[in-house]
C-alpha cells in the first residue's frame, strides 16, 4: 500500500539530471534481457533512453528528471509520480527500483487498467499484468472510434466503461479509493501530455503511446507546453468524475442520472503543491468552475 503521505524530493536534487534538450529520435523496443512494467509512459522513456533502457536500477531523481523533461510534469508531481516506484518496492535497495516493481498488484498496478488484464482476470499474475493486452486495449480505444481528437467527457466515459467492465468480469476485483485516485490520474496525464499544437489530445498521439509504448515525435507531437501539477491533476479528475456516474472522491452524493451535479464538495486547495501540508486544507465548493 501507498504511503498516504508521499515525501516531494528537493528540486535541488533534480536539477543536476534534468533533461534540457530530450532526444527523440532513439527508440528500441525492449531486448530480450531488459524489463518493462505496467505503465506504457514510463516504458517509453526506457524505450527511449531517457531512463535506463534495461529498466533496471532507476533511482526517483532520474524519473522525476525525465517526466519533467518530456511530459511537462511540475518538479513536485514529477518526484511523487516517481517516488511510487520506490514506494512499492517490498524490499528497497540502495535508492533504486526496477520497472516490474510496479507490477505489485493494488499498489501502483490495478484492476481496470486501459491497456492490461486484470490481475486475476482468467489466471493472470504479476508476471502478466505487465504487458499489453490488446483485447483490453481496443475495447477501451473503441469509444474513440472515428475521432481525431479526444474530449474529457468521451475519456471519462471510456475510462468508466473499464471499470465496469472488470467489476462484471473479474470476482476479485478490488477498487477503492487508491485505485479510483490512480485510474483518474492515468487519464489526466495521457490527456494533457498527448496534445498537439492546439492543446488538444489527439487520438493517434495515445494510440502510439499505449500501442508502441513510444513518443509520437515522427507524428508531430511535441512535449506539452503547459506544465501539469499537481493541483491541475485533481483537478481534472474531479472534472473526468463529474462527467460519470461514479461517485467522485470528494462527491457528497450523485445526483440522479440525467440532473446535473448540484451537491456541494471539498476539494484540496493546494493539492499536489509545494507545501505537502496544504492537502489537509479544503475549499468548499458547489460547481466545478468555482475551481478556476
Amino acid at each position: 500500500m501507498l504511503s498516504p503521505t508521499l515525501l516531494l524530493l528537493p528540486l535541488s536534487t533534480l536539477l543536476p539530471l534534468a533533461l534540457s534538450t530530450p532526444d527523440f529520435s532513439k527508440w528500441a523496443p525492449p531486448g530480450p534481457t531488459d524489463v518493462r512494467g505496467p505503465c506504457p509512459a514510463l516504458n517509453s522513456l526506457a524505450n527511449h533512453g531517457f531512463i535506463n533502457h534495461t529498466g533496471r536500477n532507476l533511482t526517483v531523481a532520474d524519473v522525476a528528471a525525465a517526466n519533467e523533461a518530456v511530459f511537462n510534469l511540475s518538479p513536485e508531481l514529477a518526484s511523487t509520480v516517481a517516488r511510487i516506484g520506490f514506494e512499492v518496492k517490498p524490499e528497497p535497495r540502495n535508492g533504486f527500483f526496477d520497472l516490474p516493481d510496479l507490477n505489485r498488484h493494488n499498489a501502483f498496478e490495478h484492476d481496470a487498467s486501459l491497456s492490461r488484464d486484470d490481475y486475476d482476470d482468467e489466471g493472470v499474475g504479476a508476471a502478466n499484468v505487465a504487458r499489453f493486452s490488446q483485447r483490453q486495449f481496443d475495447e477501451w480505444f473503441a469509444h474513440f472510434d472515428g475521432l481525431d481528437y479526444i474530449e474529457n467527457k468521451v475519456a471519462a466515459k471510456a475510462r468508466y466503461h473499464m471499470v465496469q467492465r472488470s467489476r462484471a468480469r473479474n470476482p476479485a476485483f478490488t477498487y477503492e479509493v487508491l485505485h479510483q485516485t490512480i485510474s483518474y490520474s492515468e487519464t489526466v496525464k495521457f490527456m494533457r501530455a498527448m496534445v498537439d499544437g492546439t492543446g488538444k489530445t489527439k487520438t493517434e498521439f495515445v494510440r502510439i503511446l499505449f500501442e508502441q509504448e513510444r513518443l509520437p515525435y515522427n507524428e508531430g507531437w511535441r512535449p506539452p507546453v503547459d506544465m501539469l501539477n499537481g493541483f491541475l491533476l485533481g483537478a481534472g479528475a474531479l472534472e473526468l468524475s463529474l462527467s460519470t456516474p461514479e461517485k467522485a472522491l470528494y462527491l457528497d452524493e450523485v445526483p440522479p442520472e440525467g440532473q446535473e451535479h448540484q451537491t456541494t464538495f471539498d476539494v484540496p486547495v493546494c493539492y499536489g503543491t509545494d507545501n505537502p501540508d496544504s492537502t489537509t486544507t479544503r475549499r468548499h465548493v458547489r460547481d466545478f468552475n468555482q475551481l478556476s
